[in-house]
């Protein structure tokens, strides 16, 4: 513990990385996106999250993580800039200890099954979260689409969480040429700046 900690009575570093996840400020705002991020893991839905830079994304998502009951869910996360269809169910696959087929439809019919598995043996629900979003492809994007077309478009398989910088909405999904993509979010979250009122 640095002089300025044990001066102002401090716990832990402040403006680190490894704030332990309870310890972290909750904005009334982040409370609500936390509350809906929650609904979305238990119903399976897929959601959006975005917020300009420093907003408290990343906070956002380690909080949400570490509240989810491991005994009821298994979370894969993915964050990478370049991430193509084939690597994206790579990197899930390799998240559940498996080894990927090589070609992508292969893939996703592996991932699909595992993930039957996991919801019918094992009883739990699977969170998808892809940081990083506003970085993505068109074809990469999509697949999230593809994905959730499961047993006709009668079940959810996963829930799956976009987590982005505004440019994100503003700038791809609002388009028309991601219309099909736009129809298929449950739920749309945006976390605002601070501003300077007071804490209550």
């Amino acid at each position: 513990m640095t002089m300025y900690e044990a001066f102002f009575g401090m716990e832990h570093t402040p403006f680190v990385r490894d704030v332990p996840p309870e310890k972290l400020y909750e904005s009334s705002a982040f409370r609500e996106t936390l509350g809906r991020l929650s609904y979305v893991a238990d119903r399976q839905m897929f959601a959006v999250v975005t917020a300009d830079s420093g907003c408290g994304k990343s906070t956002l998502i380690r909080r949400f993580y570490s509240e989810l009951p491991k005994e009821d869910y298994i979370v894969l996360y993915l964050s990478d800039s370049k991430l193509t269809p084939r690597w994206f169910y790579k990197g899930l696959l390799d998240q559940l200890g498996l080894e990927s087929r090589f070609y992508r439809g292969d893939s996703k019919r592996q991932l699909q099954q595992e993930i039957e598995i996991i919801r019918g043996v094992q009883h739990k629900k699977v969170v998808c979260i892809l940081d990083e979003a506003h970085l993505l492809e068109k074809e990469t994007l999509e697949e999230f689409r593809f994905l959730l077309n499961y047993k006709f478009d009668s079940v959810s398989p996963m829930a799956v969480v976009l987590v982005g910088q505004t440019e994100l909405w503003e700038n791809k999904l609002k388009l028309q040429r991601y219309a099909a993509i736009r129809q298929r979010i449950d739920m749309y979250c945006t976390l605002p700046h601070l501003d300077r009122s007071p804490v209550c």
